[in-house]
């Protein structure tokens, strides 16, 4: 009996005392893993295994001055075990509590980046859609003046229609002028022609009858 639980003790002691550097490693941050926060939690519960035990020989002592011994030895070791498991989960709180606001701050930044984001967004928006109304208006601007630039030019086409066919008129009008005027002119070359061949044939004629009269002799007058 005084064998096993000098042979539990022990054991207990020296899980007690690994449990103890590994909590130290776990609050210094040399080694914060979860892999051996499990293995912490595993040698905690080999030692809550050694102290039911314990407890379980010590209830089958018949020394009661031994048995006093003991009891009070195991109850040291429990409340060291309390301690440590109680050490354990408050490390583990603290990292859950500091995770837990990390993951919000992270949240957070994210809900304000994509706020931003969409602020920018609309800000972008907001910009495309007074160029795109201000193109608009240009472009209506644009067909407005290129109405305008086609209805004049139908006006001047017409203008110009307008005036051709008076020039053509004008031509038309100055071809007949032309003409008449040209045929005047031989009226007025004939004219003179037969005026002039009129008094060179009428002064033929006298100078004809001139010589004639010269050339006859006179008759002879009677003597009374």
């Amino acid at each position: 009996m005084s064998a096993d639980l000098d042979a539990h003790y022990a054991i207990a002691r020296r899980v007690a005392f690994q449990v103890e550097e590994q909590l130290q490693e776990l609050e210094t941050g040399r080694d914060t893993s979860l892999t051996f926060q499990g293995n912490i939690s595993t040698n905690l519960n080999q030692l809550a295994r050694e102290l039911e035990a314990l407890e379980a020989l010590l209830a089958r002592e018949i020394d009661g001055a031994r048995r006093g011994a003991w009891r009070k030895k195991l109850r040291q070791l429990q409340d060291n075990s309390s301690g440590l498991r109680a050490a354990l989960e408050k490390f583990a709180t603290k990292t859950f509590r500091n995770q837990r606001e990390a993951d919000e701050r992270k949240d957070l930044l994210q809900r304000r980046n994509a706020a931003g984001h969409t602020a920018i967004e609309m800000s972008s928006l907001s910009r495309e859609t007074r160029a795109f109304d201000e193109a608009s208006f240009a472009l209506d601007n644009l067909n407005r003046h290129g109405e305008s630039v086609l209805l004049g030019l139908h006006s001047q086409r017409h203008v110009l229609n307008a005036s051709r066919r008076k020039l053509a008129s004008i031509f038309d009008t100055l071809g007949l002028s032309n003409s008449l005027l040209r045929l005047i002119e031989r009226r007025q070359l004939m004219d003179r022609l037969l005026v002039f061949g009129g008094i060179a044939a009428c002064s033929l004629i006298l100078w004809l009858l001139m010589r004639w009269n010269r050339a006859s002799p006179l008759p002879a007058v009677p003597v009374d």
